[in-house]
């Protein structure tokens, strides 16, 4: 078997073009051929035939079973620019195994013990430091300092960053005029691109487990999301992938902290205009695999935009009612 990997096998599979060889240059693979298209949040995503070797990932539970190792895998996620005055809206965080998260807290809390103690890691607060917040009196040297330490805590213990994001002015002129006002924030259209992009990602991986989403509290979106997922649950490219879909309390869940880091860091390299911050290439950058992202363009949100109209048509003429009295009709043209 190949160096230091131990008892392992081979299989090939199809991975996204987006992750380039080195995403896999620890497992060691060997590309074929191009092999083909697939679909991402219902985007065209080119593909590599892939063999890949599979190890016996050190501190993650696997479970053999006709030669496949299986792992339970959960993904904590949280949200930045969610205001509306952002220009740019991020769903990211981290997948992971549950195992290796179990063993997440006590090192994070470690790290936020300081001296000074800090109850809890929130982005934005650290961004201002501001003397009547838990961070007063830190300087931004001993602040950034203690980033470090928590994305050097995230590298021990995460799999694969993932973010999702789409620019707020799109989707407020593409989708938002078109759908009720309880569904109104691109925060939905980002939930179901985040728990897409994260079982599609395993799927590529050969990981036979569900995989397990814990979203941070937000009341707002948090009944609305979980009615969307139920309606998409069994949909092919999500039937069996996910165990679970659950909103946590950030200071309960303290993965959930790490979610927010990356979050914030993402949406601040895009919003900004400042040097760039090493701490963001390090929060992506700290994991065994490659961070994924994907992007919701204009041109997706009209598309998405469509079919949306289109099934609501279809619902509505089930019901039996005539179209000439449906409600946020999306005009024909994609040139309004």
């Amino acid at each position: 078997m190949m160096g230091g990997w131990g008892n392992g096998y081979w299989s090939e599979t199809l991975f996204p073009n987006s992750y380039g060889p080195s995403s896999l240059v620890s497992a060691h693979p060997s590309i074929d051929k191009i092999e083909g298209w697939g679909t991402l949040c219902g985007g065209p995503l080119r593909f590599q035939k892939l063999r890949v070797c599979h190890p016996p990932l050190a501190k993650m539970r696997h479970d053999i079973w006709k030669d496949v190792y299986a792992y339970n895998m959960k993904a904590f996620v949280d949200d930045s620019g969610s205001g509306g005055d952002s220009r740019w809206f991020v769903l990211a965080g981290y997948l992971g195994t549950a195992d290796a998260w179990d063993k997440f807290d006590a090192p994070w809390r470690a790290v936020l013990d300081g001296p000074p103690k800090i109850e809890y890691f929130k982005s934005s607060q650290a961004e201002r430091l501001n003397r009547f917040e838990q961070w007063k009196g830190i300087t931004p040297d001993q602040r950034d300092g203690r980033i470090n330490a928590l994305i050097e805590v995230i590298g021990r213990h995460a799999t694969r960053p993932i973010n999702v994001r789409l620019k707020q002015q799109d989707y407020d002129e593409v989708i938002k005029p078109w759908v009720p006002p309880q569904w109104e924030s691109p925060y939905y259209a980002l939930f179901l691109g985040f728990i897409q992009a994260a079982a599609s990602t395993e799927k590529y991986l050969n990981s036979a487990e569900q995989i397990e989403f814990i979203f941070d509290n937000n009341e707002q979106v948090h009944e609305p999301s979980l009615r969307l997922y139920k309606q998409v649950a069994d949909l092919p490219y999500l039937r069996g992938k996910i165990k679970d879909v659950r909103y946590e309390d950030e200071k309960v869940f303290l993965p959930l902290q790490a979610a927010d880091l990356v979050a914030w860091q993402i949406r601040r390299r895009l919003c900004v205009k400042e040097p760039p911050r090493a701490q963001l290439e390090s929060a992506l950058s700290c994991t065994p695999l490659e961070a994924f992202e994907h992007v919701i363009t204009r041109k997706r949100l009209h598309g998405i935009g469509r079919a949306m109209d289109d099934n609501a048509k279809a619902t509505w003429a089930r019901m039996g009612y005539s179209e000439s009295i449906r409600q946020w009709k999306r005009p024909k043209s994609s040139n309004w």
